[in-house]
Protein backbone atom coordinates (compact mmCIF):
# COMPACT_ATOMS: atom_id res chain seq x y z
CA UNK A 1 0.00 0.00 0.00
CA UNK A 2 1.39 3.40 -0.98
CA UNK A 3 -0.02 5.26 2.01
CA UNK A 4 -0.25 4.62 5.75
CA UNK A 5 -1.65 7.97 6.94
CA UNK A 6 -5.36 8.84 6.90
CA UNK A 7 -6.44 12.36 7.89
CA UNK A 8 -9.91 13.66 8.70
CA UNK A 9 -11.57 17.03 8.83
CA UNK A 10 -14.03 17.30 11.76
CA UNK A 11 -17.14 19.35 10.96
CA UNK A 12 -19.12 17.81 8.12
CA UNK A 13 -16.72 14.87 8.02
CA UNK A 14 -16.13 13.09 11.34
CA UNK A 15 -19.30 14.86 12.47
CA UNK A 16 -22.33 13.89 10.38
CA UNK A 17 -23.83 17.21 9.17
CA UNK A 18 -27.33 15.72 9.08
CA UNK A 19 -27.31 14.83 12.79
CA UNK A 20 -24.54 17.12 14.15
CA UNK A 21 -23.17 14.00 15.89
CA UNK A 22 -20.49 11.42 15.22
CA UNK A 23 -21.93 8.19 13.83
CA UNK A 24 -21.46 5.33 16.33
CA UNK A 25 -19.69 3.33 13.61
CA UNK A 26 -17.04 6.03 13.14
CA UNK A 27 -15.27 5.36 16.44
CA UNK A 28 -15.13 1.65 15.62
CA UNK A 29 -13.72 2.48 12.19
CA UNK A 30 -10.93 4.60 13.67
CA UNK A 31 -9.90 1.82 16.06
CA UNK A 32 -9.91 -0.72 13.21
CA UNK A 33 -7.71 1.53 11.10
CA UNK A 34 -5.18 1.81 13.93
CA UNK A 35 -5.22 -1.96 14.36
CA UNK A 36 -4.46 -2.27 10.64
CA UNK A 37 -1.37 -0.09 11.15
CA UNK A 38 -2.59 3.23 9.78
CA UNK A 39 -1.51 6.52 11.34
CA UNK A 40 -4.43 8.92 11.93
CA UNK A 41 -4.58 12.70 11.82
CA UNK A 42 -7.11 15.40 12.60
CA UNK A 43 -6.92 18.29 10.12
CA UNK A 44 -9.42 20.99 11.07
CA UNK A 45 -10.26 24.65 11.26
CA UNK A 46 -11.13 24.16 14.92
CA UNK A 47 -9.07 25.39 17.84
CA UNK A 48 -7.58 22.87 20.28
CA UNK A 49 -10.16 23.70 22.95
CA UNK A 50 -13.00 22.97 20.54
CA UNK A 51 -11.46 19.59 19.76
CA UNK A 52 -11.11 18.67 23.44
CA UNK A 53 -14.49 20.01 24.56
CA UNK A 54 -16.30 17.46 22.40
CA UNK A 55 -13.90 14.65 23.25
CA UNK A 56 -12.75 14.28 19.66
CA UNK A 57 -9.16 13.80 20.82
CA UNK A 58 -10.39 10.67 22.65
CA UNK A 59 -12.11 9.12 19.62
CA UNK A 60 -8.90 7.41 18.59
CA UNK A 61 -5.17 7.22 19.20
CA UNK A 62 -4.43 10.20 16.94
CA UNK A 63 -0.92 10.74 15.63
CA UNK A 64 -1.27 14.34 14.39
CA UNK A 65 -3.40 17.39 15.15
CA UNK A 66 -3.47 20.13 12.51
CA UNK A 67 -5.59 22.90 14.00
CA UNK A 68 -6.78 26.40 13.11
CA UNK A 69 -6.55 25.69 9.37
CA UNK A 70 -2.88 24.82 9.65
CA UNK A 71 -1.78 27.65 11.92
CA UNK A 72 -1.22 25.38 14.90
CA UNK A 73 0.15 21.83 14.81
CA UNK A 74 0.44 19.39 17.72
CA UNK A 75 2.10 16.00 17.86
CA UNK A 76 0.81 12.78 19.39
CA UNK A 77 1.74 14.00 22.88
CA UNK A 78 -0.17 17.29 22.36
CA UNK A 79 3.09 19.23 22.13
CA UNK A 80 3.22 22.27 19.85
CA UNK A 81 5.20 21.61 16.68
CA UNK A 82 4.28 24.87 14.93
CA UNK A 83 2.15 27.95 15.53
CA UNK A 84 1.40 31.21 13.72
CA UNK A 85 -0.33 33.88 15.83
CA UNK A 86 -1.99 37.23 15.17
CA UNK A 87 -0.08 40.13 16.75
CA UNK A 88 -1.91 41.84 19.65
CA UNK A 89 -1.88 45.26 18.00
CA UNK A 90 -3.56 43.78 14.92
CA UNK A 91 -6.20 42.11 17.10
CA UNK A 92 -6.94 45.41 18.83
CA UNK A 93 -7.39 47.19 15.48
CA UNK A 94 -9.66 44.44 14.15
CA UNK A 95 -11.88 44.44 17.22
CA UNK A 96 -12.20 48.23 17.05
CA UNK A 97 -13.19 48.16 13.38
CA UNK A 98 -15.55 45.23 13.87
CA UNK A 99 -17.47 47.04 16.61
CA UNK A 100 -17.61 50.18 14.49
CA UNK A 101 -19.62 48.35 11.81
CA UNK A 102 -21.38 45.90 14.19
CA UNK A 103 -19.52 42.96 12.74
CA UNK A 104 -19.18 39.84 14.87
CA UNK A 105 -15.60 38.71 15.44
CA UNK A 106 -14.61 35.49 17.17
CA UNK A 107 -11.00 34.63 17.97
CA UNK A 108 -9.63 31.10 18.03
CA UNK A 109 -6.79 30.46 20.44
CA UNK A 110 -6.92 27.51 22.80
CA UNK A 111 -10.66 28.20 22.82
CA UNK A 112 -13.16 30.18 20.76
CA UNK A 113 -13.81 33.62 22.22
CA UNK A 114 -16.26 36.27 21.00
CA UNK A 115 -14.65 39.72 21.15
CA UNK A 116 -17.71 41.72 20.07
CA UNK A 117 -21.30 41.90 21.28
CA UNK A 118 -23.74 39.23 20.13
CA UNK A 119 -24.85 40.99 16.98
CA UNK A 120 -27.73 39.55 14.95
CA UNK A 121 -25.30 37.92 12.54
CA UNK A 122 -23.62 36.06 15.42
CA UNK A 123 -26.94 34.84 16.79
CA UNK A 124 -28.11 33.68 13.37
CA UNK A 125 -24.99 31.68 12.56
CA UNK A 126 -24.89 29.85 15.88
CA UNK A 127 -28.62 29.16 15.71
CA UNK A 128 -28.18 27.71 12.21
CA UNK A 129 -25.29 25.58 13.47
CA UNK A 130 -27.39 24.34 16.42
CA UNK A 131 -24.67 25.50 18.77
CA UNK A 132 -24.43 27.62 21.90
CA UNK A 133 -24.20 31.37 21.35
CA UNK A 134 -20.82 32.49 22.72
CA UNK A 135 -20.57 34.99 25.56
CA UNK A 136 -18.59 38.17 24.73
CA UNK A 137 -15.22 38.51 26.44
CA UNK A 138 -12.55 41.21 26.63
CA UNK A 139 -9.37 40.67 24.65
CA UNK A 140 -6.35 40.42 26.97
CA UNK A 141 -3.47 39.83 24.54
CA UNK A 142 -3.96 36.04 24.57
CA UNK A 143 -2.68 33.99 21.64
CA UNK A 144 -5.10 34.06 18.70
CA UNK A 145 -4.35 31.89 15.68
CA UNK A 146 -7.39 32.42 13.44
CA UNK A 147 -10.69 34.32 13.42
CA UNK A 148 -14.29 33.83 12.43
CA UNK A 149 -16.24 36.76 11.01
CA UNK A 150 -20.03 36.93 10.84
CA UNK A 151 -22.23 38.38 8.12
CA UNK A 152 -21.87 39.27 4.46
CA UNK A 153 -19.93 42.56 4.61
CA UNK A 154 -16.31 41.70 5.38
CA UNK A 155 -14.88 44.96 4.07
CA UNK A 156 -13.00 45.74 7.27
CA UNK A 157 -10.40 43.20 6.13
CA UNK A 158 -9.63 45.26 3.04
CA UNK A 159 -7.03 47.01 5.21
CA UNK A 160 -5.36 43.73 6.20
CA UNK A 161 -3.89 41.96 3.13
CA UNK A 162 -2.07 39.48 5.36
CA UNK A 163 -5.38 37.63 5.82
CA UNK A 164 -7.51 35.49 3.53
CA UNK A 165 -11.24 34.87 4.02
CA UNK A 166 -12.70 31.40 3.46
CA UNK A 167 -16.53 31.24 3.24
CA UNK A 168 -18.32 28.75 5.48
CA UNK A 169 -21.57 26.95 4.78
CA UNK A 170 -23.52 29.56 6.75
CA UNK A 171 -23.07 33.36 6.91
CA UNK A 172 -19.56 33.39 8.28
CA UNK A 173 -15.97 33.27 7.06
CA UNK A 174 -12.84 31.68 8.45
CA UNK A 175 -10.07 34.28 8.58
CA UNK A 176 -6.54 32.92 8.37
CA UNK A 177 -3.14 34.17 7.25
CA UNK A 178 -2.85 34.43 3.48
CA UNK A 179 0.05 31.97 3.42
CA UNK A 180 -1.66 29.39 5.66
CA UNK A 181 -3.73 26.31 4.84
CA UNK A 182 -4.36 22.84 6.22
CA UNK A 183 -1.83 21.20 3.91
CA UNK A 184 0.89 23.64 4.96
CA UNK A 185 0.27 22.63 8.56
CA UNK A 186 0.14 18.91 7.80
CA UNK A 187 3.43 18.86 5.92
CA UNK A 188 5.15 20.16 9.05
CA UNK A 189 4.59 16.75 10.68
CA UNK A 190 4.50 14.29 7.75
CA UNK A 191 6.29 13.91 4.43
CA UNK A 192 4.70 10.63 3.36
CA UNK A 193 1.61 10.12 1.16
CA UNK A 194 -1.74 10.45 2.93
CA UNK A 195 -5.48 10.03 2.44
CA UNK A 196 -7.64 13.14 3.01
CA UNK A 197 -11.31 13.30 4.04
CA UNK A 198 -12.97 16.75 3.80
CA UNK A 199 -16.05 18.76 2.89
CA UNK A 200 -15.33 22.50 2.84
CA UNK A 201 -13.39 25.12 0.90
CA UNK A 202 -10.67 25.17 3.55
CA UNK A 203 -9.95 21.54 2.59
CA UNK A 204 -8.95 22.31 -1.01
CA UNK A 205 -5.14 22.29 -0.63
CA UNK A 206 -5.41 19.42 1.85
CA UNK A 207 -7.21 17.28 -0.76
CA UNK A 208 -5.17 18.49 -3.73
CA UNK A 209 -1.94 17.11 -2.27
CA UNK A 210 -3.38 13.81 -1.01
CA UNK A 211 -2.58 10.38 -2.44
CA UNK A 212 -6.33 9.74 -2.27
CA UNK A 213 -8.76 12.65 -1.79
CA UNK A 214 -12.28 12.00 -0.52
CA UNK A 215 -15.15 14.49 -0.54
CA UNK A 216 -18.12 13.82 1.74
CA UNK A 217 -21.67 13.63 0.39
CA UNK A 218 -22.54 17.15 1.53
CA UNK A 219 -19.19 18.63 0.51
CA UNK A 220 -18.97 21.87 -1.42
CA UNK A 221 -19.16 21.37 -5.18
CA UNK A 222 -15.71 22.94 -5.59
CA UNK A 223 -14.27 20.16 -3.41
CA UNK A 224 -16.17 17.39 -5.16
CA UNK A 225 -14.74 18.62 -8.46
CA UNK A 226 -11.16 17.89 -7.36
CA UNK A 227 -11.74 14.77 -5.25
CA UNK A 228 -10.73 11.27 -6.33
CA UNK A 229 -13.82 9.84 -4.64
CA UNK A 230 -17.15 11.50 -3.77
CA UNK A 231 -19.30 9.82 -1.13
CA UNK A 232 -22.98 9.14 -1.79
CA UNK A 233 -23.72 7.79 1.70
CA UNK A 234 -25.71 9.65 4.37
CA UNK A 235 -25.32 7.35 7.40
CA UNK A 236 -22.22 5.41 8.44
CA UNK A 237 -20.46 7.43 5.77
CA UNK A 238 -16.87 6.93 6.90
CA UNK A 239 -17.44 3.20 7.44
CA UNK A 240 -18.83 2.82 3.92
CA UNK A 241 -15.91 4.70 2.38
CA UNK A 242 -13.34 2.58 4.23
CA UNK A 243 -15.10 -0.59 3.12
CA UNK A 244 -15.07 0.70 -0.46
CA UNK A 245 -11.27 1.00 -0.32
CA UNK A 246 -10.92 -2.39 1.45
CA UNK A 247 -8.88 -0.87 4.29
CA UNK A 248 -10.02 -3.49 6.77
CA UNK A 249 -8.92 -6.48 4.71
CA UNK A 250 -5.67 -8.24 5.45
Amino acid sequence: MLYQVICFDIDGTLINPRTNTIDPSTKQVLHKLKQRGFKLGIVTGRAWGAVKDEGIHELADWDYYVLNNGQRVLNKEFETVYEQVIEPEVMIDLIRLANKQEYGLLGQGDNWTLYTPVYDTVRKVHTDLAGNIPTPQTYNNEKIFTLMGYGTDHSLFDEFPEFQLIPGIHEYVDIIFSDANKYDGLKRVISEPYVAFGDSLNDIEFLQHAAISIAMKDARDELKAIADYVSQQEDNEILTICEHFNWFES
